[in-house]
């Protein structure tokens, strides 16, 4: 434990006000709490103090139900979890998930009278806080499947059934009052949740999560518990996001050998099954160990790195994060899933200020290549480790992140890098659908500029070196991997000055006919390439995947590496039908693998004037913005798109409330809009206070402030009502 310092006295004060005032509406819970206080101080000073150097590990999903189970089973302090580091995980799975009854199997945690007391009174603390959690888990799974609160009374009624039966004979018992339709899907979503938490080996116990630095030594002792004591303004709903076990932690000492049952906003595309030497199970599994279990949250991103890599070079922050992963003795698969958790701070330090991530990914990859070869007896198996990738830790910080972060980090990546826009599917890797559409870039996609896809048929290396070397782009190379095998970027170009006319995307791999079916009308224009030994040899496949492409739009082949005997002629004839521009559609290419050959220099030169001619003659600008989007949202889940609208929805009224030319309005709307944006100063103000630092001090106040302005938020709110 940290020693009691004037600091963590501090936190603990801070800790405690924060459960009083999440308790505000629960005093039966907030009475119990005082009760352990006044009549088991070690007890309650345990748990506070937990609460104060590991901060809001158990708060990000029912602070309540973590406090009260805390207090309760006091058996598993300290000394238990030493011994029994997994038995908090088994306590809370346990709960979470086949209700109240399940408190029975850790009796030995517990006094004999309190275990009765908490489980036969209906009024006890622990179904009061259990049930506040179904209150909130229940209803979002039945609206996920379509079932409303039949007579108003049907939510209510399955979140009292859950809590005391668990998931599975919670909804059997009120099975009844659910359409048939409607029941079986649902039954089966939740045997599928609970079979998924069941094989969770790592759940939240009371150990810290993952540090927001490199040094995951060091420990961020700010002392905020995450409890949420205002409605959330425009909040993603969380049914989007996560079923019931979403709330356990990445654990440091025990990494989690499951993946999160949160459900990805990502849409399942269809593929066909693609012959690679790619070890594809054995990645899937390996990158599933990396995804944290417990989503990043806004916070998380605000404070990576600051104050930790400022004074510091990318060599500096590249080697220390390579040195730590070589001298970890800990399982490889473990501590491979640790060193890229590390990674994704430097990499959410550098998208805030808007850099280019390519640096980074070169002089990380130097750095644990170098240390590979110098201790080749500890170098990582090929199933113990992925080949390093800036898409794989792009995906994996995307997957590791809440619905709402999603979106605010593909907003700073699509700013100097290339966006993600179809991904494998990790999470169900062996069903049909192999790969997934990234949603969150709906929220970046450039409607402004038309939008061309670059893609090869048959096996073409060097396509997104030419594509880079074309149109000044970052895609990375193909290296052996599955976010390199069918996988889709897309550089929207939003930081050249000017801008330039178009968005370019990348398919790596070959793509396959069954996913270009599903991507087509999005893009405006294509760019084919194929080898000249393939194209003379499968001229019918070329032909046919040709077909595919909309007649209406730009295509251009770019036959790679030809020779001396290359008959242009031949290979067109089969496919003059299909080719609609009255300019040549082929274009041979020698190979350009130098590219510091003057000649090479001069075709690369050639082509980007020829193609931006072409693109510029045959791409039409002005884009239908509407129709893009209803193309866009058919290949999205029906969650995420009654969550955009319901974004939408919420945004429209507000905004025309503000602009509205109504004074009696604007007198009322726009200062409390100015009061909202104090709020939310005030907030971001008190995440980058330094506690070590001369501000320390100010942190009360700010927070004595913030909670005054809640406070009259919640006041206007029951006004307004």
């Amino acid at each position: 434990m940290i020693e009691e310092t004037h600091l963590l006295k501090v936190i603990k004060e801070h800790v405690y006000q924060r459960w009083e005032t999440a308790c505000e509406k629960q005093p039966k819970i907030w009475e119990f709490i005082k009760k352990v206080n006044d009549e088991s101080k070690e007890d309650f000073e345990m748990v506070l103090r937990r609460a104060a150097e590991y901060g809001s590990e158990y708060t990000k999903s029912s602070s309540m139900l973590s406090i009260v189970l805390q207090l309760l089973f006091t058996g598993i302090d300290d000394d238990c979890l030493l011994n029994e580091p997994k038995v908090f995980a088994d306590l809370w799975n346990s709960v979470t998930n086949e209700g109240i009854a399940s408190c029975d199997r850790f009796k030995q945690y517990i006094s004999e009278d309190d275990l009765k007391e908490q489980m036969n009174e209906p009024s006890s603390s622990l179904i009061l806080a259990l049930h506040l959690y179904y209150q909130e888990k229940v209803p979002e799974l039945l609206k996920q499947h379509h079932i409303s609160n039949s007579k108003n009374t049907l939510y209510n009624l399955a979140a009292e059934s859950v809590t005391q039966h668990g998931w599975i004979s919670g909804i059997q018992a009120i099975k009844g009052k659910i359409p048939p339709n409607k029941y079986e899907p649902l039954i089966k979503k939740i045997r599928e949740m609970v079979s998924s938490i069941s094989t969770s080996l790592e759940e939240p116990s009371p150990c810290p999560r993952i540090p927001s630095s490199v040094d995951q030594s060091s420990q961020d002792t700010s002392g905020t518990t995450n409890l949420q004591i205002l409605p959330n303004i425009a909040k993603p709903p969380d049914n989007m996001l996560k079923s019931t076990s979403s709330t356990s932690d990445q654990q440091q000492q025990h990494p989690s050998s499951t993946h999160s049952v949160e459900q990805s906003p990502t849409r399942e595309i269809t593929n066909s099954v693609h012959s690679s030497p790619i070890q594809i199970s054995d990645d899937a599994d390996i990158i599933q160990k990396c995804i944290l279990t417990e989503p990043l949250k806004l916070q998380d991103l605000i404070e990576a790195g600051e104050l930790k890599y400022n004074d510091k070079t990318l060599k500096e922050i590249a080697q220390d994060l390579v040195n730590r992963f070589f001298n970890d003795h800990t399982t490889p698969t473990t501590n491979f899933s640790k060193f890229v958790q590390a990674c994704l701070h430097p990499i959410m330090f550098l998208i805030k200020r808007q850099q280019n991530l390519d640096d980074f990914m070169k002089t990380l990859t130097f750095a644990y290549e170098k240390m590979k070869r110098e201790r080749a007896t500890q170098s990582l198996s090929s199933d113990k480790a992925v080949p390093l990738s800036l898409r794989a830790f792009q995906h994996i910080l995307l997957s590791s992140s809440d619905i709402f972060l999603r979106r605010i980090i593909m907003s700073l990546i699509s700013k100097r890098n290339p966006v993600p826009f179809v991904e494998p599917n990790i999470e169900d890797r062996n069903g049909p659908a192999k790969h997934e559409i990234m949603a969150s870039v709906v929220h970046v996609w450039n409607a402004q500029r038309p939008t061309l896809l670059s893609f090869s048929i048959g096996p073409c290396r060097g396509k997104s070196s030419l594509i880079n070397s074309l149109f000044q782009s970052t895609f990375e190379r193909h290296i052996n991997s599955i976010y390199f095998d069918c996988t889709i970027d897309i550089d929207f170009g939003y930081s050249f000055i000017p801008e330039r006319s178009f968005n370019v995307a990348d398919c790596h791999g070959e793509l396959p006919m069954d996913l270009l079916k599903t991507i087509r009308k999005l893009f405006d224009g294509f760019i084919i390439h194929v080898n000249q030994e393939y194209l003379e040899k499968n001229t019918d496949a070329v032909t046919e995947l040709l077909q595919l492409l909309p007649s209406d739009k730009f295509q251009i082949i770019l036959v790679r590496d030809v020779t001396s005997n290359f008959n242009e002629q031949r290979c067109l004839r089969p496919m003059n039908a299909l080719l609609t521009q009255g300019t040549t559609p082929i274009t041979p290419l020698m190979n350009m693998s130098d590219t510091n050959n003057s000649e090479t220099q001069y075709l690369l030169e050639d082509l980007r004037e020829n193609l931006l001619e072409k693109i510029k003659l045959y791409v039409p600008s002005n884009i239908d913005k509407d129709d893009l989007f209803f193309d866009l949202h058919k290949l999205l889940k029906p969650d995420y798109v009654t969550y955009l609208k319901h974004t939408t929805s919420t945004i429209k009224p507000l905004k025309k409330c503000l602009l509205g030319n109504k004074s009696e309005l604007n007198d009322q709307s726009f200062p409390l809009y100015l009061q909202f944006t104090v709020l939310c100063k005030l907030r971001q103000e008190l995440k980058k206070i330094d506690f070590y630092g001369s501000d320390g001090d100010r942190s009360f106040k700010i927070n004595a402030e913030i909670f005054r302005l809640e406070h009259e938020f919640e006041q206007k709110d029951k006004a307004g009502k």
